[in-house]
């Protein structure tokens, strides 16, 4: 669990499961790769705000080429492991509360876009699924060295 400060409000951004997050890395791949990408080769002299912004246009770019349906589902899922600290009445804590309401609305009208693709942004690193887009595939060559060195293909560890 990750504790971010967005816009002075508070949010706990926690973990999905593994089919969670497999069915995030299905439904928004190439929002994730594009993201990846820009986070693995970010120049040492890029402000964190222009970082911010790339990120914005990647997410929302990410966002526009899937279906109204499968939009929602992704802003859903991403948002179904935040949570908000809620402030008290005299301006103590009084607790957390979810981001997502019974309905499947989001919870607070004061969160714009902004705030959203940074607390989605969040989400994926806390569930590594920029880690999981970071290594792309195989370049042109990568099969053939396989065939014709002989090796076998193997993904895990056997033993």
């Amino acid at each position: 669990m990750k504790q971010v400060t967005v816009c002075e409000n508070v949010y706990n951004v926690g973990r999905l499961s593994t089919f969670q997050q497999m069915n995030l890395a299905a439904d928004f791949r190439d929002g994730l790769q594009g993201l990846a990408s820009l986070r693995q080769g970010r120049p040492e002299n890029i402000s964190d705000e222009k970082y911010a912004k790339t990120v914005q246009f990647i997410v929302t770019g990410g966002l526009s080429v899937i279906s109204p349906d499968r939009r929602l589902r992704v802003m859903s899922l991403c948002l179904s492991c935040v949570q908000r600290k809620m402030v008290g009445p005299q301006g103590g804590g009084a607790g957390w509360g979810p981001m997502i309401n019974q309905e499947g609305g989001l919870q607070y009208a004061d969160v714009g876009p902004a705030q959203l693709v940074v607390l989605m942004y969040e989400m994926f690193e806390v569930n590594g699924l920029l880690d999981f887009f970071s290594e792309g595939p195989l370049d042109s060559e990568g099969p053939e060295k396989n065939q014709e060195s002989g090796r076998d293909f193997q993904m895990g560890k056997t033993g």
